[in-house]
This record gives C-alpha cells, structure tokens and sequence, in this order.
C-alpha cells in the first residue's frame, strides 16, 4: 500500500506519529502493530486496518468509491443493489461449478 501511495517509511512514520524503526519492523514481521498502531498506520495509507491486518478488508479505491455511493442511496434502493449483487453472486458460483 505504501507503494501505491507513493509513501516512503520515514513519510508513513512521521504521519501515522510512530517510528521509522517500528515501521520497518512491521514491514520485515519482526513485530506487529497493536491495534492503535494498525489504525494510525492504516488512516495514514487511506486503507482498511483491516486488509493490513491481512483479512478481507476493503483496500481498493474502487471499493471505497463503491461503498460511498451505497451508502447514499435510500433503503429501498439499498435493497435493490444487494439483490442484483446477490443474484450475480449465485450466477457466478454456478459458473464456477
């Protein structure tokens, strides 16, 4: 992500307020963030703490962009988008038969 971002470690460092040692601890394994840590990382790189933590997060800006305009819609409109995703998404497990 800091690649995407175009951030350097000592940049991530400085604007998540942690060290440079800590970030390239992190980024070797050699530690891993606590939980305020990941968030501040995470807020710094516009990502989901989430995906940095390795789960199943929303890390695209597509995504974001996505989830924005979802959440603008009215409830009724909501419920129509998740049952034409719902029904792509059974389409697509049927294909993969």
């Amino acid at each position: 992500m800091m690649d995407k971002r175009g951030i350097r470690q000592i940049e991530l460092a400085e604007k998540a307020g942690i060290t440079r040692g800590m970030v390239s601890s992190y980024l070797s394994g050699r530690h891993t963030p606590n939980d305020e840590s990941l968030r501040l990382i995470a807020a710094s790189l516009n990502c989901d703490p989430l995906w940095l933590a390795g789960y199943d997060g929303i890390d695209e800006d597509e995504d974001k962009e996505f989830m924005t305009m979802f959440r603008s819609l009215s409830a009724e409109d909501k419920k129509t988008v998740t049952k034409i995703l719902q029904y792509l998404t059974d389409a697509n497990k049927k294909d993969d038969r």
